[in-house]
């Protein structure tokens, strides 16, 4: 029947080794820090309580055998292992004693990786992850006094190499927790403490604190105090479960909309999970752009002709069924987009709204042109308006919703542009707007690739490069000679874009010397064959440049410029 119960931790963690708890695939993976493990420990050994467990217990649970479930993770590594095994299913097929958690997984994998397994990661201004495990320095006793900073420790507690544990230290003795879970009974403890005096002459002095110590860790973890309190869930069907699973969650900050979608995904599609979660790294890998399982999800529902409006509901077993159906089709179009958009010379720090490149990948999977150079202009034309007039931060569903009905209907992007042409005009405002963008700002990379279509971004590292380098710049000298060029030197007229190892040869060389040194350099933006580069003819060297930009952002734009700056509805 459902009710509460209690198990001490070691009662848990004997459960978890025997197979009998396991984690259902709508748990999102595994986050916690180390530090946050070592609070949770701390306040374990101070006698605080860590919540209530949600475990659903599989004794009548229906069709457990179309859901998947994962083991808890032993050892985690923060650069690669970071997902659980899956579990294999012969383990359920006795369902009676086995448990699901539903609520409160992050408390008790912590609880459990570090009495039973390692966590590999980095500790301040170490360049390698090392493999560690949760000890206690059992010569420390625990603060008696009241904290104000819940940061403070009551017991010293860390996660420590083995060299760490084994290297001597004066006065102190570091012992990993889960040797003290492994005492049969608390003459264990005393029987370790009389060891550890008996063979460190100067311990000797901290026995009672050491014997003190190992009791508490013993008492907390397998004495008659038993903290790990949970409700028994007795729901058959996993639509029970789920929905269980969705109000315990949504209500806090604990999991984000992502996760609960995944975990909606995961009843209908075992494999979901690792799928996305290797598919998003492996877009990632060149710190190129920071795709999301979210924006994957939006999309894979965009192109199975899904309304762009994401709904935990929505993911049924038939909507799941056509995404896992088309997935290598999915994936595809996405992988083409990414490249793409890398060969535009789009990243991260450009790319201020990742929505817009939802229609980009329907228009791929919709077997659009993406080799005729007409084709490739119409979409970075797309890309880059969507983005200057940030089309998708607002309704951005709605937006998502009538782009692709173009798209479906007509699958073009000069097409979707035309028939929504008030969302891409860019008047003559907005165009002066641009043109003074600072070199900081997202959009100023962004209107430079745009300018230099021609260069090969997604092959050689390109750099943002003032013409006439910043530190000619000196604001009072400027202002005492009537010169108002200190705010426009960092704007697109007096940038370019080069090779990163053009950028650093080039450094604080004046504009002058520089084109002196480079006797082939060229610039499309300056038509004057005689022009000055010396730094006093700054202002005509700025507008001359500034109207050809102007003028050829003008024949990019086509009839989406008006020179007017209000649009008639």
């Amino acid at each position: 029947m459902s009710g509460y119960t209690d198990w001490t931790i070691k009662e848990t963690i004997q459960r978890i080794d025997n197979g009998k708890m396991y984690l259902p695939a709508l748990q999102r993976k595994f986050v916690w820090k180390a530090d946050q493990i070592i609070k949770l420990f701390d306040s374990i050994l101070r006698g605080y309580p860590i919540g209530t467990f949600l475990f659903w217990n599989l004794a009548d649970a229906e069709n457990i055998h179309e859901y998947s479930f994962y083991k808890f993770l032993t050892h985690y590594d923060e650069d690669s292992n970071k997902h659980n095994e899956l579990a294999p299913f012969p383990q359920l097929e006795n369902k009676e004693g086995y448990y699901g958690v539903l609520d409160g997984q992050q408390r008790l994998s912590s609880i459990y990786l570090a009495l039973q397994g390692t966590y590999k990661f980095r500790k301040y201004r170490e360049r390698i992850a090392r493999e560690r495990k949760l000890c206690i320095n059992l010569t420390k006793e625990a603060n008696k006094f009241d904290i104000d900073d819940e940061n403070e420790l009551t017991y010293q507690l860390d996660f420590l190499t083995d060299a760490e544990i084994n290297e001597p230290k004066e006065n102190e003795y570091w012992i990993e927790i889960k040797k003290i879970l492994m005492f049969e009974d608390i003459e264990d403890a005393n029987n370790l403490a009389d060891s550890i005096s008996d063979e460190n002459e100067k311990l000797k002095p901290y026995i009672k604190t050491i014997r003190t110590n190992l009791r508490r860790v013993y008492d907390v973890l397998c004495g008659e105090n038993k903290i790990v309190n949970f409700y028994n869930v007795k729901q058959k069907s996993l639509d029970e479960i789920l929905d269980i699973f969705v109000r315990v969650n949504s209500g806090g900050t604990v999991l984000t909309k992502t996760d609960l979608l995944m975990s909606t995904i995961v009843v209908h599609w075992k494999e979901a999970r690792s799928i996305f979660d290797e598919f998003v790294e492996k877009l990632n890998e060149d710190k190129k752009f920071r795709f999301d399982t979210d924006l994957i999800v939006r999309t894979a529902l965009c192109l199975i002709g899904q309304p762009a409006k994401v709904e935990v509901k929505k993911f049924n077993s038939r909507v799941v069924g056509e995404i896992e159906n088309n997935w290598d089709k999915i994936k595809q179009a996405i992988e083409k987009m990414a490249d793409i958009l890398k060969s535009f010379g789009f990243t991260n720090s450009t790319m201020t709204s990742y929505l817009a490149t939802i229609p980009i990948s329907l228009y791929i999977y919709n077997n659009g042109d993406t080799k005729s150079e007409q084709a490739k202009q119409n979409i970075r034309t797309y890309i880059t308006i969507s983005l200057i007039n940030q089309i998708f931060g607002r309704a951005s569903n709605s937006v998502i919703d009538k782009f692709k009905k173009s798209l479906n209907e007509e699958n073009s992007f000069s097409a979707l542009m035309n028939r929504y042409k008030n969302d891409f005009i860019i008047t003559d405002e907005t165009l002066e707007e641009i043109l003074t963008r600072n070199k900081k700002d997202a959009y100023s990379l962004m209107i430079l690739t745009f300018l230099y279509p021609e260069m090969k971004y997604e092959q050689i590292s390109f750099h943002q490069d003032h013409m006439h380098p910043e530190s000619k710049f000196n604001k009072s000298e400027l202002e005492s000679k009537g010169r108002n060029w200190f705010d426009i030197r960092n704007s697109i007229p007096n940038l370019h874009i080069l090779k990163g190892d053009e950028n650093q040869s080039k450094n604080d060389i004046t504009l002058e010397e520089w084109v002196a040194e480079n006797p082939n350099f060229k610039d499309k933006f300056i038509t004057d064959e005689n022009m000055n580069f010396a730094f006093d003819n700054f202002e005509y060297f700025y507008n001359h440049r500034k109207n050809n930009i102007k003028n050829d952002l003008i024949s990019k734009l086509g009839n989406f410029y008006i020179a007017e700056t209000t649009i008639q509805q």
